[in-house]
């Protein structure tokens, strides 16, 4: 007598997880435990809203910046923002951009000479602005020194 054929082996079936089918994060989930009849337990997984699951704490009232001086993250309001502004010569030079739709990469600083010198000795404003070679400063060296001159107020003790 033969042996009986051999079947094929089922070929097993991989669970796909469904955060790899919608969206790019997975669903973030909570699982229960209950008892149930017999000694046994009722384990069951649940969704929790998204909502639910962020912080509201963690969304400040408007949009971050770090500043290039100190490189502390503060409001986009509290900050100044320069642009490089390119002359016809092929020259750069940063420019404090008081409405704040100059084109281009911006670099965001506290109104302060302190966090200005900072940029400066750091040649942050080459690196943030993405230009070669050393920018020509005076303009956003003249803006800073007269709002410190203009509003003298207490230095920050928590930067």
């Amino acid at each position: 007598m033969p042996p009986p054929p051999i079947s094929p082996r089922p070929t097993p079936t991989r669970r796909i997880p469904r955060y790899v089918i919608g969206s790019a994060r997975p669903i973030p989930t909570a699982v229960s435990v209950r008892g149930g009849v017999g000694g046994r337990l009722d384990v069951s997984q649940h969704e929790i809203s998204v909502s639910r699951h962020r912080s509201t704490t963690d969304n400040p009232p408007g949009p971050v910046r770090t500043c290039v001086g100190c490189r502390k993250r503060e409001l986009a309001a509290e900050l100044l923002r320069v642009a490089a502004v390119v002359d016809g010569n092929g020259k750069c030079a940063a420019t404090v951009d008081t409405t704040g739709n100059l084109p281009g990469r911006g670099a965001w600083l506290h109104p302060d000479q302190q966090c200005l010198h900072a940029a400066i000795r750091r040649r942050a404003f080459v690196r943030a602005l993405r230009i070669t070679g050393s920018p020509d400063l005076s303009a956003v060296i003249e803006h800073v020194e007269n709002l410190s001159a203009s509003s003298p107020h207490p230095a920050r003790e928590n930067r």
